[in-house]
């Protein structure tokens, strides 16, 4: 579903339709949380499942925050740093991959966290949008913040992790 809808849920944010996109985005979050309860629940994770799961979550926010960063509701830096650590860390599977043939890269529990700060800052930037009240603001503006660490922090774990690999 996140893949599907990064595109229009893109079109819809730089159109300017930002409660229709509020909807695409919250309808891809929640399928995105029902989908990864449900593999794990019914246990059938795949290979190709934990290979698109992240995917999907990095170009759907990618496609987000650009449009974010454009409509400036998030700083450049904010938006540098979330596009540099994703391209991180696909270079970094795909390096753990290819070196050692490992099959399946979990993310760990700060990178998951991460995310859901991504999405509740994602949510609260549409939200803003759409109300434009100063809670919104100021909500939003606390989270670019946190955001901003998460992100260097699960940067800096992923980067630590890697050379910790390569040192064996």
């Amino acid at each position: 579903m996140r893949l599907v809808s990064a595109l229009p849920m893109f079109y819809l944010l730089m159109d300017r339709s930002f409660a229709t996109c509020f909807f695409v985005f919250l309808v891809a979050s929640v399928t995105d949380f029902l989908d990864g309860y449900s593999a794990r629940r019914l246990n059938i994770c795949t290979s190709l499942g934990s290979a698109l799961d992240p995917l999907a979550d990095k170009v759907l926010m990618c496609f987000f925050y650009y449009g974010a960063y454009k409509l400036k509701a998030i700083p450049l830096w904010l938006f540098l740093l979330i596009i540099s650590r994703d391209i991180f860390i696909i270079i970094f599977a795909a390096c753990m991959m290819m070196a050692k043939s490992i099959r399946l890269l979990k993310p760990s529990f700060v990178s998951k966290i991460n995310t859901c700060f991504q999405l509740a800052l994602a949510l609260t930037i549409l939200l803003d949008f759409c109300a434009g009240n100063s809670f919104t603001k100021t909500v939003s503006e606390a989270l670019i913040w946190i955001v901003g660490t998460m992100t260097l922090f699960s940067g800096i774990q992923y980067l630590v992790s890697y050379l910790r690999s390569h040192a064996t």
